[in-house]
């Protein structure tokens, strides 16, 4: 007589939200911006010791001051080992509305190096960088180039030339909320001082 021993694993199913972080800026804030996710849960799949542990599946962050215009972003829909995915949903479609904004371009000369290793020096081979703000049309006219600052940090920077990433910071005083978009670099050289 023989036997035959089989095992049978059960799987539970749970639905769970998906979450996303919006970072604001770029002039972008709640009240101007709308955001809506194509889906707003899931459903998953796995061993209930896993499943008891996850309560929402974190897509990642949207940085509002990265995007110019209105669109969609996409954010994979990623899961922990052991968790599958019972949906159709393999990513999920944020849609990103602005609502009374504009943008306004500004030459900018007004170029700072911070962070330079003590016995070197930085300099830019770019002079100026055309930065793109955004923020109603009545606080962005109040803004000129002159209010604008190019942070470069050669905090981690070597020795020779390279292209570095530029932080661009605008002063348009406390009850604004203009802010540049995009993103930005700069052409710069850092030697030993002799």
């Amino acid at each position: 007589m023989s036997f035959i021993h089989a095992s049978l694993q059960i799987r539970q199913l749970k639905e769970v939200p998906v979450t996303f972080n919006v970072i604001y800026g770029g002039g972008a804030t709640p009240s101007n911006t709308s955001i809506q996710a194509s889906t707003e849960t899931i459903q998953i799949s796995g061993h209930k010791n896993i499943l008891k542990d996850i309560s929402s599946i974190h897509l990642g962050e949207i940085v509002l001051a990265k995007k110019m215009e209105n669109g969609n972003v996409v954010l994979p829909v990623e899961l922990p080992a052991g968790v599958q995915n019972e949906t159709n949903d393999q990513e999920v479609i944020i849609s990103v509305t602005f609502t009374g904004l504009e943008i306004k371009s500004l030459w900018v000369t007004n170029i700072k190096a911070v962070n330079v290793p003590e016995g070197m020096i930085a300099t830019f081979v770019d002079k100026k960088l055309q930065v793109k703000i955004r923020g109603t049309k009545e606080e962005i006219s109040n803004v000129d180039a002159s209010k604008i600052t190019v942070l470069v940090d050669f905090g981690a920077t070597r020795e020779g030339t390279s292209s570095m990433p530029a932080k661009v910071v605008v002063d348009a005083g406390d009850q604004s909320n203009v802010g540049a978009v995009g993103t930005y670099t700069l052409i710069a050289d850092m030697r030993r001082a002799e």
